[in-house]
């Protein structure tokens, strides 16, 4: 099988790099040969410039792959993969390929050969999605420490607009977050550029602050920040009392600027029915084989209700300090791929009204079993929200929330003050607690 995607490689080797921003990849290719107990001989064929591999990395992959592993320029790589089409060919073996992640390219050089080909799905996708007991560990205080960073921005941005004449604009928004997540440890670099929309920017989804773009917040408003890091820490437990982590976060939270008094009943009305998407999302049981079109419905019907919509889609997966938008499943109106435990994925439903404001609640949500099946056997799964930052009260219009989701909501707010109040600094823990009190 020849594969092209580099996280896929990054994944099956588990190694990293930094070749790409905000992916913790190297760039290479690679040909994995099919292996039998009754063979010997190469294993991997790994299309990487040699230099971009430290010793210790070199190390590595020999004691997992001994002489199996070969490593090979890029520059000879075309020649190497016209001689494996031959060898193919000559023994009536065939290569497979995923046609919707490489270049045609690749399929050209086995079919000049008159190599047979099998179109398949990269072999990789399906079990890089579902986390390991160790991994999702890692994950769960790479979210952690995430958190912490979050609610001293968070705090930053509620104190700054407690006294007046705040000059503060977007990228100051972006530089500030980065700063705070850079504080932590582990932290590599961002998962993506920061999104930070005010008012009517916030509207546009996959808006790009830039020096020229960039507005000041001016109150009342509403700010629409999207963000996330890589951690990779392995620092000594017992001298630090860190235990190692790693892991690729991604949230949104859409923030008050100024006295929440003043911004508009509409607005706050369009948010609580976003967070009412958000918690039916979070809460739900649904048996083995749901797919990600049947879940999608939970996030918007709230939202269909008041006849409102979000044009993009509420899930994606998301790696293991590795890439941020992860195949294998999604949550969406289109999604027929079924969420399966030890996954990762987003949970993010929004509306945007142009001109006016966006509103997006993003969380990474882990699928766990409840440990009940049904009557044909099938188990019943959960989402196990691991994102750990606070939902504005401020926005909310607290009679539009059902009991359950005023319980959840509460629920939610008392595990993010268990896991963060004892690390963030003494001043943000009087206000942490603030706005994670009961509604």
């Amino acid at each position: 099988v020849m594969i092209t995607k580099p996280d896929s490689l990054a994944w099956l080797l588990n190694i990293r790099g930094d070749d790409i921003p905000n992916v913790p990849v190297a760039l290479s290719r690679a040909f994995l040969y099919a292996q039998d107990s009754s063979q010997s001989g190469p294993i991997l064929d790994l299309f990487i410039d040699p230099d971009r591999l430290d010793k210790s990395a070199q190390d590595y992959l020999h004691d997992q792959l001994g002489s199996g592993l070969h490593i090979i320029k890029p520059d000879n790589m075309v020649n190497r993969l016209k001689e494996i089409a031959t060898k193919a060919q000559q023994s009536n073996q065939s290569i497979a390929i995923d046609p919707q992640r490489s270049s045609v390219a690749f399929s050209q050089i086995f079919q000049d050969k008159s190599t047979q080909l099998e179109f398949t799905d990269d072999p990789c996708i399906a079990p890089r999605a579902i986390k390991t007991i160790a991994e999702q560990k890692a994950i769960r205080l790479a979210h952690i420490y995430d958190g912490v960073a979050l609610v001293h921005f968070l705090y930053w941005l509620d104190q700054s607009f407690k006294q007046t004449g705040a000059n503060i604009t977007e990228l100051d928004v972006v530089k500030k977050a980065h700063k705070l997540r850079a504080q932590q440890p582990g932290f590599q670099n961002t998962s993506f550029p920061t999104i930070a929309g005010f008012g009517p920017n916030g509207a546009i989804i996959h808006y790009r602050t830039t020096k020229d773009s960039a507005i000041k917040l001016a109150p009342p408003g509403i700010l629409l920040v999207d963000s996330g890091g890589n951690y990779l820490y392995h620092g000594d437990p017992e001298s630090s009392g860190i235990s190692p982590f790693a892991g690729t976060t991604d949230v949104t939270r859409t923030i008050p600027i100024g006295p929440a008094d003043q911004i508009d009943t509409r607005i706050k009305r369009h948010f609580t029915r976003v967070l009412k998407g958000h918690i039916r999302l979070a809460m739900a049981q649904f048996p083995e084989g749901t797919n990600g079109m049947q879940l999608d419905m939970l996030a918007r019907g709230a939202l269909w209700e008041a006849g409102l919509d979000y044009g993009h889609g509420t899930g994606h997966g998301v790696g293991c300090y590795l890439a941020v938008h992860e195949d294998a499943a999604s949550i969406s109106p289109r999604s027929l791929a079924v969420p399966l435990p030890g996954m990762i994925l987003s949970n993010e439903p929004g509306y945007y009204e142009e001109n006016s404001h966006g509103i997006r609640i993003e969380s990474l949500v882990l699928v766990n079993e409840t440990g009940e099946t049904l009557a044909d056997g099938r188990s019943m799964l959960a989402l196990e929200t691991i994102t750990m930052a606070p939902i504005d009260r401020n926005l909310i219009l607290i009679e539009m929330l059902l009991p359950e989701e005023k319980k959840w909501l509460n629920n939610y707010h008392s595990t993010v003050c268990d896991n963060l109040l004892p690390l963030v600094d003494e001043p943000v823990q009087e206000w942490l607690t603030n706005m994670c009190a009961e509604v």
